[in-house]
């Protein structure tokens, strides 16, 4: 989700694994006329989000999966498409991951389409991009390796936010820890920007700031703190939103299935 800074205005930006499209995104978009690239394999998806910006000329929507390799890949789609990944699910994940207030009740794979995979420099090379202001990723799981695709092109982005797992068990196989990105990103001359978490506190998405953009450490703090105050009360606001819907829905359910056995006593 991305909440414009005050003080900085983002001109290129790039989402990978846009699914539906961040609204935010989109709007400041059109608003600005930044340039924003999106990057979404699933075929009905793709074809959704450019339905929903084709009046919008600054943004461009590519049928691709983004991984560290250029060429094609099996993409594991799921039966809650937003979970879809290269990568599959961890064996256990039924075990782990579901339980009473998860919207999820089942982690399943239900079919693999072959889609084209592209590196970032790749696209950047061929698109002609010398720099870009903000990245947004959301792979489901394999979103270091979109990073690494930036090749040597890491020291031309700003700021890149990302999700990591948190939870004590992996969503998904092979994927990135938390501290295998910290320690990337480090040896990138990268720092945590700002950070919030989301699905029941199992996942987090920090942003990180590129320190050659962003020299002064005394500044960087004060801003750091103004973002994550912002971001914390969306958030919170967020979560409490997800958290009431949940459990009216389960308070309906009991009063439908209560509502059922009286009438069963009855007759």
């Amino acid at each position: 989700m991305y909440l414009p800074a005050l003080y900085e205005k983002p001109k290129v930006i790039f989402e990978v694994g846009a699914h539906a499209g961040d609204p935010e995104l989109i709007d400041y978009c059109q608003r600005t006329g930044a340039r924003l690239y999106m990057f979404e394999p699933l075929p009905a998806r793709y074809q959704e989000l450019v339905t929903k910006t084709s009046h919008i000329p600054s943004i461009q929507v590519f049928p691709l999966a983004v991984s560290n390799y250029d060429g094609h890949a099996q993409f594991n789609v799921a039966n809650f498409d937003d979970c879809s990944s290269l990568l599959a699910f961890d064996e256990k994940v039924n075990d782990t991951w579901v339980f009473k207030w998860h919207p999820i009740d089942r982690f399943e794979m239900v079919k693999q389409i072959e889609v084209e995979v592209t590196r970032l420099d790749t696209f950047m090379e061929k698109y002609g991009i010398e720099q870009v202001d903000l990245i947004e990723i959301d792979t489901q799981g394999q979103d270091l390796r979109v990073v690494e695709s930036l090749g040597d092109k890491i020291k031309q982005v700003k700021k890149i936010q990302l999700e990591v797992n948190v939870f004590h068990a992996p969503l998904y196989t092979n994927s990135c820890g938390k501290q295998e990105v910290l320690d990337y990103f480090a040896q990138q001359g990268y720092e945590p920007h700002v950070s919030w978490r989301q699905t029941m506190n199992r996942e987090e998405n920090i942003t990180f700031r590129n320190k050659r953009f962003y020299p002064n450490p005394l500044q960087n703090v004060g801003l750091s703190l103004l973002e994550q105050a912002t971001q914390k009360g969306y958030y919170t606001s967020a979560r409490f939103l997800i958290i009431s819907k949940r459990v009216s829905s389960i308070l309906i359910h009991k009063m439908i299935q209560s509502g059922k056995k009286t009438e069963g006593e009855k007759v």
